[in-house]
């Protein structure tokens, strides 16, 4: 898997002063956890390319059964373990092209934001490793920029990603694995961060949100291998993703939704 090194800017929640601190990311980070928090409750959990761990303990919070947090960076699992105390989570250093969990160990999956450090054969190889770690009934939730490619001289909107999605392209990618997928995009307005429910048609809706000037920063899919899996998750989020609502950014942000 082709991730950046220790220069890249990873999130660091209650260090403002470290050196991978960006508030920005922080907001939008937890907004899009404390989304995926919504189906947590009473289920086993798998969190990969879990960074700081602020993501696990929000999903720890919301009442997940069990979570499994990975990240294939030493530095990232030994800073969540020097900060992160809770007798329901476990962190591992684990690559997520070869997660070393038997088939169908978990109800949701999470992967948020780092589909787009890697070369597509690599995407595939992630996708295809959180199909086979979800359970019949499960759903998994997956995070990616919206189109800030970069090229091989890092030079675009980017220096990290080598890879772009709109909506049509993530939906793609996870029907290669997945039979039912639904895009959700978000969107960042001051103060607020926003969400609503994509055709993999149009990227954007006129919407109250998009009117009040919101920017599409995220795109997230929700997939599934059962349609009952995905109607029913679709039903938890829906007020959550009309454009209607927006997700609680208090300025702290332990907790659950």
């Amino acid at each position: 898997m082709s991730f950046p090194g220790a220069d890249h800017p990873r999130e660091y929640p209650d260090e403002p002063g470290h050196k991978f601190y960006a508030e920005s990311m922080i907001r939008e980070g937890v907004a899009r956890y404390k989304l995926a928090a919504l189906l947590v409750k009473d289920r086993d959990v798998l969190d990969v390319a879990c960074g700081s761990g602020y993501g696990p303990e929000i999903l720890a919070a919301a009442g997940a059964r069990s979570v499994y947090a990975v990240d294939k960076d030493p530095e990232a699992i030994e800073y969540c373990e020097g900060h992160f105390k809770r007798s329901t989570v476990k962190y591992r250093v684990l690559d997520a092209r070869r997660l070393a969990f038997v088939d169908e160990s978990f109800d949701v999956v999470v992967n948020h934001g780092s589909l787009q450090y890697n070369e597509p054969e690599d995407q595939e190889r992630v996708v295809r490793e959180l199909m086979r770690v979800l359970r019949p009934n499960g759903v998994a939730v997956v995070s990616v920029n919206y189109n800030t490619y970069t090229g091989p001289d890092r030079t675009g909107a980017h220096p990290y990603h080598v890879w772009a999605y709109d909506s049509p392209g993530l939906a793609a990618l996870l029907r290669k694995r997945f039979f039912f997928v639904a895009i959700i995009g978000q969107y960042h307005v001051p103060e607020t961060i926003g969400f609503m429910m994509l055709s993999e048609r149009a990227e954007e809706r006129k919407t109250g949100l998009m009117t009040a000037g919101a920017g599409q920063t995220t795109l997230i899919g929700i997939a599934a291998k059962d349609p009952l899996a995905l109607e029913t998750a679709r039903e938890t989020l829906g007020p959550y993703v009309r454009g209607e609502r927006v997700v609680d950014l208090s300025p702290t942000w332990r907790g659950a939704v």
